[in-house]
């Protein structure tokens, strides 16, 4: 477990994470738009939260 957590430090504070990082989410965003979930997915966009 300790040995994770250790590989899993080095991995967030490597300069290249952050831009991996964004291409996989980008990556999701597409596929999820362009999928079958994309009615669910404008959904959740136009949802609105008030506090």
């Amino acid at each position: 477990m300790n040995n994770i957590v250790h590989k899993l430090k080095t991995l967030v504070l490597n300069e290249a994470f952050g831009g991996v990082l964004l291409i996989v989410c980008t990556l999701l965003a597409l596929l999820v738009q362009n999928g079958s979930f994309s009615e669910h997915y404008r959904e959740f966009l136009n949802l609105k939260v008030g506090f």
